[in-house]
């Protein structure tokens, strides 16, 4: 049972195991992510944090979308998200209530 469990949370959290490269920032918003791409599809990967806060925190509830297309998710209550796309570039758009909206662009 224990190593059930324990495979289930890895499954589910594997994705904190990536390198975050990347980084895109604005006056209220820091993102780290990183862009894996294997054939025809995208999985981006990152963790937004709210820099309004002092110390800044982990922003829960974002809106991340790909731009034109009906994929997205929302990030969870430690700021990272995880998007699986089924397209080699475009555009991510990240928008919450009151704050800014960010446009990520990959190739």
């Amino acid at each position: 049972m224990k190593t059930t469990l324990l495979i289930i949370l890895a499954s589910i959290f594997s994705f904190d195991q990536t390198k975050l490269d990347k980084v895109l920032e604005n006056d209220q918003l820091l993102i780290n992510y990183s862009v894996t791409k294997e054939k025809e599809k995208a999985l981006i990967i990152g963790e937004i944090w709210d820099k309004t806060q002092n110390p800044k925190i982990p922003f829960e509830g974002m809106n991340i979308v790909l731009k034109d297309h009906p994929v997205g998710t929302v990030s969870n209550k430690m700021g990272k998200f995880k998007l699986e796309v089924k397209v080699k570039s475009g555009t991510i758009h990240m928008s919450f209530v009151g704050y800014k909206s960010v446009e990520l662009k990959f190739q």
